[in-house]
């Protein structure tokens, strides 16, 4: 803290009053550090610059790390469907109550899944099907699990209409 007194000098014109300028220190502090210095080395075999630099950069990578998988972690679970979505998504039927020779029509995300106890002379049928003359040529026993139910999507390709169940 730098105070200015006020000494009075006189001359020949007169009193002229000068200021003059006082150290006075701060109690309880000594004396100021100079920030403009380095430290001395202690030679060649002075690591501590090199260990605090290694110091910094590995706590940086660490603190990146987590940050970045943090980050990943929010993005990939946005990703995901909500919870409310998947509850709608999983449909549990009771194929007992369609009767042989009979379909079932069901609502599956918005779109028409049809259930159909197939009888025997329609699952033989669909067995010795040729498959040169189908479009899509797949055998029956890869298109179902259980070749008593039938599970079909009815989706058109041009969004346009929906199969009615027993037609």
């Amino acid at each position: 803290m730098l105070t200015v007194s006020r000494t009075a000098q006189t001359t020949r014109s007169g009193v002229i009053a000068t200021p003059t300028l006082q150290a006075r220190s701060v109690q309880g502090m000594g004396t100021f550090p100079e920030f403009g210095s380095r430290r001395p080395s202690a030679g060649p075999q002075d690591y501590t610059s090199r260990n605090f630099n290694y110091l910094m950069v590995a706590g940086t990578s660490v603190g990146g790390t987590a940050i970045a998988k943090n980050t990943v972690g929010t993005f990939l679970a946005s990703l995901q469907p909500a919870r409310n979505l998947a509850a709608v998504a999983n449909l549990e039927v009771d194929l007992s109550i369609v009767p042989e020779g009979q379909s079932v029509t069901l609502e599956w995300r918005g779109k028409p899944l049809f259930v159909r106890h197939r009888e025997q002379w329609e699952i033989d049928e669909a067995v010795n099907l040729p498959l040169d003359g189908l479009l899509d040529p797949q055998a029956d026993s890869d298109r179902v699990k259980n070749p008593k139910y039938l599970i079909l999507l009815g989706i058109c390709t041009h969004l346009g209409c929906v199969p009615i169940g027993q037609s």
